[in-house]
């Protein structure tokens, strides 16, 4: 049997929800992995700065 209008209809509703938040999620997601990417470049910069400024090259042991 097939399903009525309304019962079409109502099953689709609750997939294109189920769609949105998915999207809407996935969206938050990539947001938050381009922030870490960012902070993670902006570390590196930091690292390496510090690297120089303390004249030890990058692998050097640090004795303190």
């Amino acid at each position: 049997l097939l399903p009525t209008k309304d019962d079409f209809f109502s099953k689709m509703d609750e997939v294109m929800g189920e769609l949105k938040t998915i999207r809407e999620e996935h969206a938050l997601q990539g947001n938050t992995v381009s922030d870490h990417s960012d902070q993670l470049e902006r570390q590196t910069e930091e690292i390496k700065d510090l690297q120089h400024h303390t004249s030890h090259p990058p692998g050097s042991p640090v004795v303190v």
